[in-house]
């Protein structure tokens, strides 16, 4: 007999050859065996007629595939571990045993991006659970370093030498995993450079350790995080920083602004720098500094543009520690150049103004405090320095002599808008003081009475003048004597005139008028006087002046006649015969006077032994001569004697003068 049997089912089989018929068949006794063949099996039962045969698996013919993990949710990270069981069976469902056929050329295919291949690691496991040959079946396991899509295929060679695969292929989107401040990059013109006030530009660009593209930066493998310098549970800055000027600490850097360019996938960084000189741009991620190139040597800062309002001015005259000038002394102004935080500029290119006004003080406060004073708009005088001159290193330059004494406003613009500070406070302080340059004035309020005026000041009465102490330009010199230079300040004057008056005598400073030194003198005698100041042995000046005579003194007046008139002691005129008379007026010190009374006097002759007659005639007119002499004629009929009167308005009485009229010759 031959007989042929096909297994689909691999494992151990029983197989048991008998004698028949069937157990029913009445020609066998019960229990009799009939098995046909020595026992090779495990049933130790003689003549049973039982074989162990054992069946194999046949050759891959597919298999079944447990995606795990990552893999199974169809994405994940790079560094991430991607799992695969792989279960190869035969035609009939069978796992592998491979001992018939021990080689199938197994394994997981992986296309990177469409444009790479790799392989799964494949390790083969035992499954002895089952009755009958140990299967076996893989676990696989892929790490990715490439961001991007994965594809993977479980494929075999079946018997006939054909190229098999296994399922559907299974797909993954692999992002980058934890960026890592070894591979990320900090570029842009920000980086090398920049300019204080001018917003700088950066831009940083995430890479995980595999160079993989990290977009925000987001993800942080669990393996990473333990490493990170924030505390346990806070979620990470994943992008923060700061321009830091050498020298001092990432916390007094200054902060720069990041975001998340969507467009680009980058974060884009900017700052404003404050602080020229050199600097440390410095970049964290995850609290982590980002290193920079080796080629990265520090950021360059410098000064940006001028800005008008943080520019200031230096000079010694101006500002804290200001010394006033002297005037027809050189001095000058500085202007420094600087940008809105302050950095001074060390190149030129900008236009400055300066221009002082005088000031006047209508504040309560200190009086160095500019903020107390205002522009004398009265005041004509002003200073206009020089142009400020371009040195182009950033400071600009006015050198000028001012010679008008005072104290002003100085102004320091830039396209019309004031420079820090502006204005500032200005003193020109007097100079030396010059002979030739000082003057004799008149007494304020005593003008009536001035000697320095011809016949201003009168007989009898204190006449004063001021010597006024003046530099070589006219200032007036004010300052206390303990802070004049050492030029001898001592005024002495003299005046002569008329009547052997003579004075010399050192001129005081005036105590409530500085700069002021009076000079008084007081005579008796009208006339002609000469006025000497000097500055010590130097000439100030010489004033040719007239005193004038005193106010009219009636009985110091007397009544004059024609020479041809006068008798010694008994003038005489002739009865009907007109006759002059001339009242010449005197103050009460003698002196003639050589103007006009303003009011005419009244010429009387008065009868004073006259037979028959005993009264008055006014003579009339009287003229007024403009030089204190008043003329009148008369003609007087009666003889006898008379006496001329006349009459002023001043008190005091006239003295009268003895006429004597006679007869004429026979009529």
């Amino acid at each position: 007999y031959s007989v042929s049997l096909t297994q689909t089912k691999a494992g151990t089989r029983l197989f048991q050859t008998l004698i028949g018929p069937e157990e029913d068949n009445p020609n066998f006794k019960a229990g009799v065996p009939r098995g046909i063949g020595p026992v090779v099996s495990a049933s130790g039962v003689v003549d049973a007629g039982l074989v162990d045969v054992v069946v194999y698996s046949g050759p891959t013919a597919t298999a079944v595939v447990e995606w795990l993990g990552h893999a199974k949710a169809g994405n994940g990270y790079v560094g991430d571990k991607i799992e695969v069981m792989i279960y190869p069976e035969d035609a009939y469902g069978n796992r592998i045993d491979y001992h018939v056929f021990p080689r199938d050329g197994l394994g997981v295919a992986v296309d990177v991006n469409a444009v790479g291949t790799d392989v799964f690691t494949l390790t083969r496991l035992t499954d002895t659970s089952r009755p009958g040959p140990a299967t076996y079946h893989f676990y696989g396991e892929y790490v990715p370093t490439e961001a991007g899509k994965y594809t993977f295929t479980v494929h075999f060679n079946a018997q006939d030498g054909t190229y098999e695969t296994v399922g559907k292929l299974q797909t993954m989107d692999i992002a980058a995993s934890t960026a890592s401040v070894e591979t990320s990059v900090v570029s842009g013109d920000g980086v090398a450079k920049a300019k204080t006030g001018v917003l700088s530009w950066f831009r940083v660009e995430l890479f995980d350790r595999g160079g993989n593209a990290a977009g925000r930066g987001e993800y942080i493998a669990p393996q990473d995080k333990p490493y990170l310098p924030q505390h346990p549970g806070e979620v990470p800055t994943v992008v923060e920083a700061r321009l830091v000027p050498f020298g001092k600490e990432y916390g007094q850097g200054k902060v720069a602004s990041v975001h998340y360019g969507e467009e680009h996938d980058v974060y884009i960084g900017s700052y404003n720098a404050t602080e020229s000189g050199r600097s440390s741009l410095v970049v964290l991620l995850y609290g982590k500094q980002i290193k920079m190139g080796t080629d990265y040597l520090g950021t360059d800062v410098t000064v940006g543009d001028a800005s008008t309002g943080a520019c200031t001015a230096t000079g010694e005259s101006i500002g804290v520690g200001k010394v006033p000038v002297v005037a027809g002394s050189k001095t000058s102004v500085t202007v420094h150049a600087r940008d809105v935080f302050g950095n001074v500029l060390t190149s030129g290119g900008s236009v400055f103004d300066l221009l002082a006004r005088p000031a006047s003080k209508t504040g309560d406060g200190d009086a160095d405090d500019p903020t107390q004073w205002t522009v004398d708009d009265a005041s004509s005088v002003y200073i206009s320095p020089p142009e400020l001159e371009d040195r182009g290193d950033g400071t600009y330059v006015s050198e000028f002599e001012p010679t008008v004494a005072g104290t002003y406003l100085a102004f320091v613009t830039r396209g019309g808008s004031a420079i820090e500070g502006s204005p500032f406070l200005f003193t020109v302080v007097p100079g030396t003081i010059s002979a030739p340059n000082c003057t004799l004035e008149c007494v304020v309020g005593e003008e009536s009475d001035c000697p320095l005026r011809s016949n201003a000041a009168m007989v009898g009465r204190e006449a004063k003048f001021h010597v006024v102490a003046r530099d070589a330009h006219g200032n007036v010199n004010e300052r206390p004597a303990d802070t004049r230079p050492i030029d001898g300040d001592t005024f002495y004057y003299r005046a002569m005139g008329a009547g052997n008056y003579a004075k010399w005598q050192v001129a005081p400073e005036v105590g409530t008028a500085p700069g002021r030194y009076l000079a008084t003198l007081n005579t008796t005698t009208a006339g002609k006087m000469e006025i000497r100041v000097t500055l010590g042995d130097e000439l100030v000046k010489n004033v040719e002046t007239s005193i004038a005579p005193g106010p009219v003194s009636p009985a110091h007046c007397e009544a004059t006649f024609p020479s041809d008139s006068y008798v010694p002691d008994s003038p005489k005129a002739t009865a009907g015969v007109t006759h002059a008379v001339t009242i010449v007026t005197r103050d009460e010190y003698e002196n003639r006077l050589i103007d006009s009374l303003g009011s005419i006097p009244e010429i009387y002759a008065d009868a004073v032994a006259v037979p028959s007659f005993n009264g008055s005639v006014a003579l009339v007119p009287v003229t007024d001569a403009s030089d204190g002499t008043y003329n009148a004629e008369f003609n007087l009929k009666q003889v006898g004697g008379w006496k001329i009167d006349a009459k002023f308005d001043a008190d005091g009485a006239f003295n009268r003068v003895n006429l004597s009229v006679v007869a004429g010759g026979l009529g």
